[in-house]
């Protein structure tokens, strides 16, 4: 997902983490069963369909700036329409990438609610941040509870040497990505709280979703 909303065109290293982007896509993008799309978004929601290896040299991203930015939408319209509701008889290892100042002015939808789109079609959610200014401002702390809440992770404030490691980092959690099923016990409620730890002596830092939606 990227931003190209006027906001994010005044930030520095926004072409930087786009080149970025297209790097690791193309290292990522791999086997016969890997797909991407790419959506932007500002005004309005753009996409692609779903792509494989063979079919991205072809492929021409509208990266027109300007606008206002319906982020939390977008969000909602990128895990509803494109990913969809996961199959949990078919592990698979889903990610979305948001790059974007985390600024949100036409939206219809909460931070929360876009959050529960992400949580319903199990999608983990990495965001970078365009902004290289060093105090964290809201737009940011939504991009870090998105990351935090579906088990990945936030960058912000990135140079142009850290952003190949950045997305180094993306590619090596999602390849050590496992898949474990639980089902809880009878309950009304949709959404869940959950917690996993390593075992007391095993030296392994766990990423997670720390809420999942439960829908019998």
């Amino acid at each position: 997902m990227i931003d190209t909303s006027s906001s994010a065109q005044n930030d520095g290293n926004f072409k930087e983490i786009l080149g970025g982007a297209k790097d690791f896509v193309n290292d990522i993008v791999r086997g016969p069963e890997d797909r991407i799309f790419f959506l932007t978004f500002a005004t309005k929601t753009e996409a692609t369909g779903w792509l494989k290896n063979e079919q991205l040299g072809g492929v021409s991203l509208n990266v027109k700036m300007g606008g206002g930015t319906a982020l939390y939408d977008s969000v909602a319209i990128a895990c509803r329409e494109r990913m969809g509701a996961r199959d949990w008889n078919k592990p698979t290892r889903r990610v979305l990438i948001v790059i974007s100042d985390g600024d949100d002015n036409l939206s219809h939808i909460t931070r929360d609610d876009a959050a529960s789109e992400a949580l319903k079609s199990g999608v983990v959610m990495f965001t970078l941040s365009t902004r290289m200014s060093g105090n964290r401002v809201r737009g940011e702390r939504i991009l870090e509870y998105w990351a935090r809440v579906t088990g990945g992770e936030f960058f912000t404030s990135l140079t142009r040497k850290e952003i190949p490691k950045v997305f180094a980092r993306i590619k090596e959690m999602s390849d050590g990505m496992y898949y474990a099923s639980y089902v809880p016990p009878a309950s009304n409620n949709r959404v869940h709280e959950i917690e996993v730890k390593p075992a007391p002596k095993g030296k392994l830092e766990v990423s997670y979703p720390r809420r999942y939606v439960w829908l019998q």
